[in-house]
């Protein structure tokens, strides 16, 4: 949780947030179609507090078989993309913010 809890701190979040997350690896061989429609799926995000953060994997896993390492499912996606949602707890728009989530994904 290390990693959440510094976004928070440094997107100012106030102290009694909600929030709701979720993350896909995109396929290697689909990554620019699919990053694209997360582009515009962003158009439609619900608040200021609601983000979607792009990871590149990499590594070691990519000069290996998919045989030999721990995560099989990891060796044929390149990218990770984390959907985080947030809300102050008072306000009403957890549900939009889930479903933003949600149909991201």
């Amino acid at each position: 949780m290390t990693h959440l809890d510094t976004q928070l701190t440094v997107l100012n979040f106030p102290k009694e947030t909600s929030w709701y997350n979720s993350g896909v690896f995109l396929d290697k061989n689909r990554q620019y179609e699919t990053m694209c429609k997360l582009v515009d799926h962003f158009k439609a995000v619900p608040n200021d507090f609601s983000v979607i953060a792009f990871y590149q994997l990499g590594g070691v896993i990519h000069k290996r078989a998919v045989d030999e390492t721990c995560f099989p499912s990891a060796a044929n996606n390149e990218w990770d993309a984390v959907f985080f949602a947030a809300w102050p707890s008072q306000d009403k728009v957890a549900s939009k913010c889930r479903s933003w989530v949600r149909e991201g994904y």
